[in-house]
């Protein structure tokens, strides 16, 4: 046997190896499959026990079906497709108790298998004794009985349909000499085929199908189906996709040292993968791989904490039993299988094979949420919000919800804006000017903005500048606008939540869509209802000008018309705005965050 190949009932996982052994199909028509967990150990010893478990199995198996013949309880012996989905129910409960069963025999064995020399921390090489050698020749001939005992009932069944079909033949030829023309309904062929179109279930080489009789390709499991850690792959000089996988998560790891957190994350999720999946080589991974990804996924649980110290099998087992909530559409797709899929490309320069993963198209399964449409805010939520915003005394309770209300750019955009960062660009206008790095307590730290076209500068509203904001920000010179949020650990993060308790204050319900974010919306619209330009309204909300060659070409910076109609875009008449024009902005940016003290409001 090769030392490559785990062996005969055995299938290997990233870290372990499982024992696997299907039903015999007279017990189960489904032909259920045993798996049982051996545990990190040496191949030798993982086959041994394989071995010994499957001698075990086998004997059940024989026990089994004598008491089923003795009994007559075999649901399958009833005629029809009800008896053949009790059959599988019956296959299911049965493969759990003989898995219970053999699950004591492995623990009896191993404890058997303890010796002195284990005791003291040294590695003992299992040997099978005489008597199982003995067992195991003679659950082989069993086996092989059995096979034969399949095969000849396969035979007879076959032989049997050919046989009613040239009666049936022969019996249609006959009403067609005494009846010209009759039509045949392909819908009542089509209900008593469960599961297959009308027109499948109607003709094969000519010849009008039985509905009993039993479809080829029926008998075969689509590939997203199967175990792909154990299905047959061809052999390959390339790596696994564990080590390609570790060398891109080590270069995204150096390239952006300061995002440690989604590079565990991405690991974490490739783990994943790779335990469900198994881990192969690089160029040996298929589409159905992916699909199959996607298939388990449904029940992999949201909440983080149901994952904690158990394999990935664990958790789906788990979670199907529970019922627990499981993960959103989009986290799916855009964190589990675009982490598998950047892992995946990301060799294909070292060691030159195809992406089996392009233009793979993927079907995600209902049960998985659908992501959550962002709402606007009424007028009413808006004039509430930014009292609540005012009545808080700190700046960016304050101005944050009124920046992203008239500038449409995204919160991480706005927190690190510095005073030497506003600028007036043209005649009147303001403008202010994004930066991909800065400087907190004399370390470098980068600004999380989601897309290079977020650095683009973006138009100051007018009303800023009346109400004193622009003024203020000006002479800060260096000095961040909102210093509360720079001296925090994760400044983004923190004004997001401090964000998300401003609007539960103000009454406005996360789980109707209505979020920060539902500002940059707005924004956009109001874009939209004003006629300004397509690529105007782009650059000013940080978007990219898309993937038109054209929409390249020309300055990607706001030029002075569309920034001047930018800075004199009507505000809208049903909001009210009082609550800004007293404020003192100097006072507000003195009120620093402390538990259990409410900033004093500047009148």
């Amino acid at each position: 046997m090769s030392a490559k190949r785990p062996g005969r009932y055995l299938a290997q996982t990233s870290a372990s190896y499982m024992f696997q052994i299907r039903l015999p199909s007279k017990l189960d028509a489904g032909r259920s499959l045993i798996r049982i967990s051996l545990q990190t150990r040496r191949l030798a010893d993982a086959r041994w026990l394989a071995e010994a478990l499957a001698v075990k199995a086998r004997l059940v198996f024989k026990a089994e079906l004598q008491e089923t013949r003795q009994t007559g309880g075999n649901p399958l012996a009833t005629p029809g497709i009800q008896a053949l989905e009790t059959g599988r129910a019956a296959g299911g409960c049965l493969a759990t108790v003989i898995k219970r069963r053999l699950k004591a025999e492995l623990a009896l064995m191993t404890a058997e298998a303890q010796s002195p020399a284990c005791a003291t921390d040294q590695q003992h090489l299992l040997s099978p004794q005489p008597d199982i050698e003995d067992t195991i020749k003679l659950a082989a001939r069993m086996a092989v009985d059995e096979f034969l005992m399949e095969a000849a009932d396969r035979i007879r069944q076959k032989l049997e349909g050919k046989l009613a079909k040239g009666c049936q033949q022969s019996s249609r030829e006959s009403v067609s000499q005494s009846v010209p023309e009759m039509a045949v309904s392909t819908d009542s062929f089509a209900e008593r085929r469960a599961g297959k179109k009308g027109g499948a279930a109607f003709k094969r080489e000519g010849t009008l199908l039985s509905p009993h009789e039993p479809d080829s390709r029926g008998d075969t499991l689509p590939a997203f189906l199967l175990d792909r850690r154990a299905v047959p792959r061809k052999r390959s000089r390339l790596p696994r996709f564990s080590l390609v996988a570790a060398d891109y998560l080590k270069l995204r790891s150096m390239v952006a040292p300061e995002n440690t957190k989604d590079v565990g994350s991405a690991r974490s999720r490739i783990s994943v993968f790779l335990d469900l999946i198994g881990d192969h080589p690089v160029d040996r991974y298929e589409a159905a791989d992916l699909q199959a990804f996607v298939l388990l996924m449904a029940d992999w649980p949201a909440r983080p904490s149901l994952r904690n110290h158990r394999s990935a099998f664990e958790v789906l087992e788990e979670s199907r039993r529970l019922g627990h909530r499981p993960l959103a559409e989009k986290s799916v797709k855009d964190g589990y299988v675009a982490a598998v899929r950047a892992a995946m490309r990301s060799g294909m320069t070292s060691y030159s094979y195809r992406d089996p993963f392009q233009e793979v198209s993927l079907r995600y399964p209902c049960s998985l949420a659908p992501s959550r449409q962002t709402a606007s805010l009424s007028a009413k939520q808006l004039t509430t919000l930014f009292r609540i915003g005012v009545d808080a005394g700190h700046m960016d309770a304050a101005m944050l919800p009124l920046l992203g209300h008239l500038t449409g750019r995204r919160l991480s955009a706005l927190i690190y804006l510095r005073g030497i960062d506003i600028v007036e660009k043209f005649d009147n206008v303001w403008v202010a000017q994004p930066k991909s790095l800065v400087e907190i307590e004399g370390q470098a730290r980068r600004v999380p903005l989601k897309t290079k076209a977020s650095l683009s500068f973006f138009v100051l509203h007018a009303f800023l500048h009346r109400i004193g904001f622009i003024q203020w920000a000006i002479s800060c010179g260096n000095q961040f606008l909102f210093p509360d949020l720079m001296r925090l650990a994760d400044p983004s993060k923190s004004a997001s939540q401090y964000m998300q308790r401003l609007f539960r204050k103000a009454g406005i319900a996360p789980g109707c869509g209505e979020v920060f974010h539902s500002l940059r919306g707005d924004y956009i619209d109001t874009l939209r209802d004003h006629q300004v330009g397509p690529r105007a309204g782009r650059i000013q909300v940080g978007h990219s000008l898309g993937a038109d060659v054209h929409a390249h070409y020309g300055l990607k910076s706001l030029n002075e018309a569309s920034a001047v109609a930018l800075a004199g875009l009507p505000m809208r008449p049903d909001v009210d705005y009082s609550v800004f024009e007293t404020l003192d902005f100097v006072q507000l940016a003195n009120n620093h965050r402390r538990k259990g003290v409410r900033g004093v409001v500047p009148r």
